[in-house]
């Protein structure tokens, strides 16, 4: 089974992580944890990207991240890419640094962020490396940051069975408006919301158009405002929506 495609739009707020290979450190002193801020701040001016929270630990660290056009996949290559082969260079050894693909999650709501975040800054306290989050200088953490409250059961990994419709970026009624979803499927794919309402039926155009009917109902969007958005008739979107997640050939709509 292939990877789930990551969910991208403008504006998505990321909690990513990555861990060494076989859990060794991938950072052993404060200049490669220099190298790697270093790295991650270029990319922020770069990208226009914006990291709300980080935390470098020994062997993995933590990021909280906002992504503009530029994907989440493609920034984290950039950064992990960079940095493996600067290590392995400095520290004179081959291969692998990280352990599998980086683990990334769009967050929910924006309790979900805040907690995320003290969470990310309380790692060295959890670790046992110190007793206070302003005593690890290797993370985000200011004096004016909000202290932890109790997280014992904040689970900074939630499942898709117990998420919410995981986007930070919603319209007033609690949900990501259409023009966004279509969106990002222009930044994805080079179809804009003209291209997925237009009466064309390319193989390519109509597996974009089921993509965007798929987002809209999993943001919790009927299929009357859908089958309105597209210019299409309820009982096609009811008939596509049938198919979504069914393996059955693409609908016309």
């Amino acid at each position: 089974m292939g990877r789930r495609q990551r969910f991208h739009f403008v504006g998505a707020v990321y909690h990513a992580m990555a861990r060494g290979v076989d859990g060794r450190d991938i950072f052993i002193d404060d200049a490669d944890r220099v190298e790697f801020l270093n790295r991650m701040r270029f990319l922020e001016s770069s990208t226009g990207a914006k990291v709300l929270a980080h935390c470098l630990m020994n062997n993995h660290f933590h990021l909280a991240i906002r992504i503009e056009e530029v994907t989440l996949s493609s920034l984290m290559q950039r950064l992990l890419g960079h940095y493996s082969s600067w290590f392995n260079l400095r520290h004179g050894r081959q291969g692998h640094l990280f352990q599998n693909r980086y683990k990334a999650l769009l967050c929910m709501d924006e309790r979900y962020l805040s907690r995320l975040i003290q969470y990310i800054h309380m790692n060295p306290v959890r670790a046992g490396f110190v007793e206070a989050p302003w005593d690890w200088p290797w993370s985000s953490f200011t004096g004016s940051a909000p202290l932890a409250d109790d997280l014992s059961d904040f689970d900074p990994w939630p499942t898709e069975e117990t998420q919410e419709f995981d986007l930070i970026r919603r319209a007033e009624n609690g949900r990501i408006s259409l023009d966004s979803i279509a969106e990002s499927l222009r930044i994805e794919t080079g179809f804009d919301s003209a291209a997925l309402k237009a009466r064309r039926y390319e193989r390519s155009l109509i597996a974009v158009r089921r993509k965007f009917v798929e987002d809209s109902i999993r943001a919790g969007h009927n299929q009357r405002s859908i089958a309105d958005w597209l210019g299409s008739t309820r009982s096609a979107i009811s008939r596509f929506a049938q198919k979504v997640g069914s393996g059955r050939p693409d609908t016309v709509l």
